[in-house]
């Protein structure tokens, strides 16, 4: 692939790509890199481009393409297909530098969809070898499938392992110059691990200094804070904050999704997912941004926790759900449709879900999109 080329597509799907909204025209049957530039600008609006330009093959395009094209089945829900992508790039990526680095955007994809389908022990090992190929310390790749990595060995019950990992993280954040979006996910990851580990108290702590730091995840640290005081047994200051939660809410927000009991117990298995799912329909760059790809829904879980203990006339602690088992896919969506030259494709439906698979990571992840932005920082370093 032509060096010229791979270093514009790396550009065009950093988070700041610059490919104007609406009158962009339709990119040529060839033309590859203009299509790849409006996906970086709208993925979630172009995904469905992206897949039927790829109906005509994707052999002899470079790594940059299957890398779009990735992406695209990913945030469609259509796993088995994002995996033979991810897979061929991990095959077919050149063996040195910027072509090597996309492997570890293919590992961390793997990681991701190995998280949808339940099987943790792939994804650990998918975040863990993302981590390792990632060059140049704790760069955005790094951060971020190094707090995947501790999330899903928390989900594994791996609390202890998990807990050093996000410590480590976290005192090496103002070294490493991290994106205030990754610190704030590893702070929110170390107190749901402590959570998971029957540190009520510790974890309430961790959940109250991220609320004190008044950023856009703090209603969802609020609703922590309060969650691991119920899990501590200090029911009525766990319902007065509760209360003053909901009572600080908007009151015109629209209707809530319906979150399960891994969200609202602040499991970490519920975490990852819900940040997974939440990259899928957001536009490359959230991952920096606090409260977007990591955001919860604090208001809405308040809500439900506090209706729960009123009706109860108190709280009992709720029955864990089972670990998930793995699946060889998630019910996928259906193709898109070819547009012709008159009008565009009809949107597809909206893919459907199992009823617990709410909530990264981290990339988390947007973990494609920064490690992307690595990858054209290192190029741009080169020249």
């Amino acid at each position: 692939m032509d060096r010229t080329r791979f270093t514009a597509c790396l550009a065009l799907l950093a988070m700041l790509a610059a490919a104007p909204e609406g009158g962009a025209q339709a990119a040529k049957p060839d033309d590859w890199a203009a299509l790849i530039g409006r996906y970086a600008a709208d993925p979630v609006g172009t995904r469905d481009e992206v897949l039927l330009r790829a109906r005509d093959g994707v052999d002899g395009q470079g790594i940059d393409v299957l890398l779009v094209v990735a992406d695209a089945n990913f945030r469609r829900g259509k796993l088995s297909d994002a995996e033979r992508y991810f897979e061929k790039m991990v095959d077919e990526s050149p063996k040195t530098p910027p072509g090597s680095l996309l492997v570890s955007y293919a590992r961390l994809g793997l990681g991701m969809i190995a998280v949808r389908k339940g099987d943790l022990p792939a994804a650990r090992a998918a975040f863990a070898t993302a981590s390792e190929i990632s060059s140049g310390g704790l760069d955005r790749a790094r951060w971020l499938a190094n707090v995947a990595e501790a999330q899903t060995a928390a989900a594994m019950g791996d609390t202890d392992e998990a807990i050093m990992m996000l410590e480590d993280l976290e005192q090496a954040a103002p070294d490493e110059s991290a994106p205030p979006g990754v610190i704030e996910a590893v702070q929110f990851a170390r107190g749901s691990a402590l959570m998971e580990a029957g540190e009520f108290a510790e974890a309430a702590a961790v959940f109250d200094a991220i609320a004190a730091s008044g950023g856009e995840g703090a209603d969802d640290a609020r609703y922590a804070a309060a969650r691991a005081r119920l899990g501590a047994g200090e029911i009525d200051a766990a319902r007065n904050a509760l209360a003053e939660l909901v009572a600080a809410c908007p009151r015109d927000a629209g209707p809530s999704e319906r979150a399960s009991s891994r969200i609202r117990d602040l499991e970490p298995y519920g975490i990852l997912r819900k940040w997974i799912d939440n990259y899928r329909d957001l536009p490359f760059g959230a991952f920096e941004k606090r409260g977007t790809l990591y955001a919860l829904g604090g208001c809405d879980l308040a809500r439900t926790t506090l209706a729960r203990i009123e009706a109860d006339g108190g709280w009992r602690p709720p029955p864990r759900e089972a670990l998930p088992v793995a699946a060889e896919d998630e019910p996928e969506a259906d193709e898109p449709e070819a547009a012709d030259d008159t009008k565009a494709a009809p949107p597809l439906p909206t893919e459907t879900d199992e009823p617990d698979s709410p909530w990264p990571v981290v990339g988390a992840l947007g973990a494609l999109g920064a490690a992307v932005l690595l990858a054209f920082a290192w190029l741009r370093r080169r020249r």
